[in-house]
């Protein structure tokens, strides 16, 4: 878990792999305001179970 004002710093491998295979996701992504974006990243790049990144 990320503690107050800390971030992940780019696009987790995970996420990457994901919109890079799903043209749909990847357009919605970069459509997304930049702390958007963040807020996806911090919640995927933080997360502790493999789980909630697939």
């Amino acid at each position: 878990m990320l503690k107050p004002g800390e971030h992940i710093e780019g696009i987790p491998a995970e996420l990457q792999a994901l919109l890079g295979n799903d043209a749909e996701a990847h357009v919605f992504f970069a459509s997304l305001s930049k702390s958007y974006k963040q807020g996806y990243c911090d919640w995927v790049g933080s997360a502790k179970q493999e789980a909630p990144v697939k």
